[in-house]
């Protein structure tokens, strides 16, 4: 038997534990012209963060790191669906794309209630591009450091 007991260091706040994001419908002919959709905003809040792991004679943690986990289509996130030629590409709010399975660059921790802001936007692929619906999971994890 094995085990290990874990610290956390913030409590994900309710809204953020399952967010179902409408990204609205799209105009063919733009996505064709201009090769992405409209941008959707969200964020992921983090309360009650506590900077101790728990051990004694260790550091506090001072960062974070965001690593989103989904299917890849070339480094996008990948939809299913009757819709085709798409895919989501996920940025924080410096610009920095998200990889599907890559975590993302890190965030100090400085205080005890921390957000995350994102945003989702389509962008077509070199595949054919076809109407119709689409949907996508996207997880995503946090690590302490």
């Amino acid at each position: 038997m094995e085990g290990s007991i874990l610290a956390n260091a913030c409590t994900l706040a309710m809204e953020s534990r399952y967010q179902s994001i409408n990204m609205g419908s799209e105009n063919i002919e733009k996505m064709r012209r201009t090769g992405q959709g409209k941008r959707k905003e969200f964020s992921i809040y983090l309360t009650e963060c506590s900077l101790e792991d728990g051990l004694s004679n260790s550091e506090p943690w001072h960062y974070l790191q965001v690593t989103f986990d989904g299917i890849s289509n070339n480094g996008l996130f990948d939809i299913s669906g009757s819709a085709g030629g798409i895919a989501l590409q996920l940025t924080n709010k410096y610009g920095e794309s998200a990889i599907p399975g890559r975590p993302m660059s890190y965030v100090r921790i400085d205080n005890k209630s921390i957000r995350l802001d994102y945003v989702l936007q389509l962008k077509t692929t070199h595949d054919h591009l076809r109407v119709g619906e689409y949907s996508s999971v996207i997880k995503y994890r946090v690590t302490y450091f």
